[in-house]
This record gives C-alpha cells, structure tokens and sequence, in this order.
C-alpha cells in the first residue's frame, strides 16, 4: 500500500508501476493502481495534493512526448491520452482532472484482453513501438510525429506461450519492425539464447530454444546497437544479439550480487540491485559497490523506474 501525504491521508493500494513525470517547471507523479490512475503535483508544498485522473484500475503506464499510454480497465485495454501539459496545466476550477482527463482519451483498437505491452525504440532510427500481446497474437502500432500518438501497424496473429512472463523487444539494422523476445535461456555453454518472434516475417515464426535452461529475466533492454543488457536474480550480463558476453575493455560484462534481486535498473556507470529488505548498486567499470540500502525491518518493492521519454 502507498500512503500519500494530502491531509486527508488519502490511500492508494498500488498493482503495477510508478512513473515520473518531469516538465519544464512541475513535475508530476503518476500511480497506477487497481482503485484507479492518479497524479502527484510534486512541489515544495509540504501537503502536495493527489488527484484522480480515472477510477478504472491500472496495470501499465508509459508517457511519451505529451502523451500517456496505460493498460486500463477490468477488461485490459490500452487506453492513450494526449496533451498532457495542457490536461494538468488546466486551471478549470468546474471540472475536475478526471473529467476533463475523458476529453483527450482514446482507446486502441484491438486492445481489449492485453496480457502484456512494452515500447521499443530503434536504435538506428530512434523510431518508437508499442508492442502488445493480446488474445489473437501480438499487436504492433508505430509512433506517429505529426500526431503525437502511437497508429496501428499490425495484428500479427499467432500463438503466444503461457504464462507469459517476459515481453521485450530488440531491432536489427535494416529490419523494419522490432525482434519480440517471449523468453530466455541459457545452453549448455553458457551461451544466451533468445526465444523471438520475428514481426517482419510474413508467417508466424516463433523461434524457440528447446535445448536451452530457462532464466528468470528480471529485465532486457537493448542499450545500443548491438548490446543487450539482461536482468537476472543474482547477475546482471551485457550480450550482443548472438547470445555472447560484450567484451569491452571499459565496463564489465557480467556483474554479480550477493542477494536475490527482485529488479534491475541500468544506469550509465552502475546497475542497481533491488532486492526485499533494500538495494545495492555496483559500477560498471569496477564491479565494486557504490550504492547501499539496507534494512532486514523493513520490506522494500520497487514500483516502477520509467521516466518521461522525450
């Protein structure tokens, strides 16, 4: 439970994900919850004051540009809503943030039923996908500039495997659509293997490792061209899409921790370990600790550490 700091002592019971959003002069904080999406105006007031945007319940939430994108409703559909700025920037004192939250909604098409969402970003053209698994397969929409909104590309329509416990995505030079990645394992040799499935195929190929052990990912996220950094419970491992440890003479490959982590967080010059009772950051270049929180008493669950993407 997060208890936020209005005077009435307002309570918001929080499934998912905490996300931060920073603008020219506020900065606002966004809770999704299962009572509903709310908003902390975050200023040096000592009673900041919490807002509901909806009441339907929220599983996932992104801001890109002025734009907001979250996982709504009983039925799991994605739901956009633009002009950002302008919506918590309204002086209106005759509609409230979530009334006037209704006017800039819009739901995706073929949305309803999501499992899982994630937004990948090509690193050669610093093109943005919204990537969506739902009942028929794997809904693919594209960012569209003029717009400032993510537009329908595809349903590819395929099966998915269940439980669904990863959903990211990586892109390949000269590839049109991201690489999805369902899964990951370990062979034999130490190798990385992905399990993908390819969204510029015309057929539904989904490319699974058989002989592989299966890892509990934590995170993936494709940092350059060619390097992919994996979250795992106890290591942190830099790998090109070949599977391969990235050798580098500046940074480490492979970093290690002492205590079972529940997320990891990739920074420029360190990884941060969250586990239960705290948090642990090691450099990159040295391996050597250079964060630490850490107390037995207390139970510790990071909520989300996806900021405003402009």
């Amino acid at each position: 439970a997060i208890q936020t700091y209005t005077n009435a002592q307002f309570r918001c019971v929080h499934r998912s994900l905490l996300l931060c959003v920073c603008y020219v002069t506020v900065q606002y904080v966004l809770f999704g919850a299962e009572e509903g999406l709310f908003s902390l105006l975050v200023t040096n007031n000592p009673d900041p004051v919490m807002e509901q945007v909806s009441s339907r319940p929220c599983h996932w939430i992104r801001v890109v540009e002025n734009s907001m994108i979250w996982l709504s409703g009983r039925s799991n559909r994605i739901v956009s809503m633009t002009n950002l700025i302008l919506l918590f920037r309204s002086e209106s004192a005759q509609a409230s943030l979530q009334h006037r939250s209704r006017q800039h909604t819009t739901k995706i098409a073929d949305s309803k039923g999501c499992i899982k969402c994630c937004i990948a970003r090509n690193p050669f053209t610093d093109q943005r996908y919204l990537i969506a698994v739902v009942p028929r397969g794997i809904l693919l929409l594209q960012w569209f500039q003029p717009r400032h909104a993510f537009m329908h590309v595809m349903l590819f329509e395929c099966q998915t495997p269940l439980p669904l416990n990863l959903l990211e995505a990586y892109v390949v030079e000269n590839e049109e659509y991201p690489i999805v990645v369902l899964g990951v394992k370990e062979s034999p040799e130490g190798t990385t293997l992905f399990d993908t499935l390819n969204l510029n195929s015309q057929a539904s190929w989904y490319a699974d490792q058989p002989d592989g052990k299966s890892l509990r990912v934590l995170c993936l996220q494709q940092l350059e061209k060619d390097t992919i950094f994996i979250g795992l419970e106890r290591a942190a491992k830099f790998v090109g899409r070949n599977g391969q440890l990235k050798p580098s003479t500046i940074q480490a490959s492979h970093i290690t921790f002492d205590k079972t982590s529940e997320h990891m967080v990739f920074l420029s010059n360190c990884v941060l370990s969250f586990h239960r009772h705290g948090m642990q950051g090691k450099s990159l270049a040295t391996q050597q600790v250079t964060a630490e929180v850490a107390d037995g008493s207390k139970v510790f669950h990071l909520l989300g550490s996806y900021g405003y993407d402009r």
